[in-house]
């Protein structure tokens, strides 16, 4: 699943290759729900509409059009990308958004495994009162995320921690990926229980965190399987991964072999000699 990293690529790839402001003329749901059905009255919201800008809040992209927000998850394999609207489309793509001007004209969500999915949100309605956004934690790399809220998220839980960075009422973002890297980084063993952690363990999960994303961004993000951008390019953080899917693989740190668990359901990565 698209982390952090990934959709603020895609969403800085959408905002390069598109010269906003762009009014929509046509809406192509191809077929009438994704995880989720297709709000009932998305065409009419968005025909005619004027996208203005791009945004991000956790995983979600957020088109900005002088009539509301369109929000949009990618799921596990969701994709956008730009192409001519005389061009044919491909198997799995949804939704096409065709917009006026010349050239590459329209803008294609393509999902294979429909775990993607969109929502509307009026313009006279609050972005944090939306259902998907009402309940998310701070943006890993703005100055809420701190040592201390880090703290005080974790210290009346019981899990282990690297669940923890991967609940999004803790952090926004943090996936399974980059908790892992973020982890061994800072020195942390994953399964350490939340509350546990110490203020100076906090302070470098925080640097850790940030650090990590940054890097990743500047990547293009980590493609493990099936993500690209929204130029089609695949990301190159994960030629730098330090234990994320390196099970047996030396730690390129002090040579120790990379351990494999599974916490929560998903696949966690470690060096049991750099984070004791």
């Amino acid at each position: 699943m698209p982390e952090l990293p990934e959709v603020e690529s895609v969403k800085r790839g959408l905002a390069k290759e598109l010269a906003l402001p762009l009014v929509v003329t046509d809406v192509e749901l191809r077929r009438p729900d994704l995880r989720f059905p297709f709000p009932r009255t998305l065409r009419a919201h968005l025909r005619g509409a004027r996208l203005e800008s791009f945004q991000r809040r956790g995983k979600y992209i957020l088109f900005r059009f002088d009539r509301g927000v369109l929000l949009t998850h990618l799921g596990m394999t969701g994709s956008w990308r730009l192409q001519s609207s005389r061009d044919p489309l491909e198997l799995h793509d949804h939704v096409v958004l065709t917009f006026r001007k010349s050239g590459r004209s329209a803008l294609v969500y393509n999902d294979p495994r429909r775990f993607g999915f969109f929502d509307w949100i009026d313009r006279d309605q609050s972005l944090e009162a939306n259902r998907f956004l009402k309940l998310l934690g701070p943006e890993p790399l703005s100055s809420d995320f701190s040592p201390g809220v880090l703290k005080s998220k974790l210290k009346a839980r019981s899990a282990a921690v690297k669940v923890l960075l991967m609940d999004a009422k803790v952090v926004v973002g943090v996936g399974n990926i980059y908790a892992s890297e973020a982890l061994f980084r800072a020195g942390v063993r994953p399964s350490a229980l939340g509350k546990r952690i110490t203020s100076a363990q906090c302070e470098r999960i925080v640097e850790s965190v940030k650090a990590v994303l940054q890097e990743a961004i500047e990547s293009g993000g980590s493609t493990i399987r099936t993500y690209r951008g929204a130029d089609g390019k695949a990301g190159d953080f994960q030629s730098r991964h330090f234990v994320y899917e390196r099970k047996n693989e030396p730690c390129r740190v002090c040579g120790t072999k990379i351990k494999h668990i599974v916490q929560a359901g998903r696949s966690t990565y470690y060096c049991p000699t750099c984070q004791r």
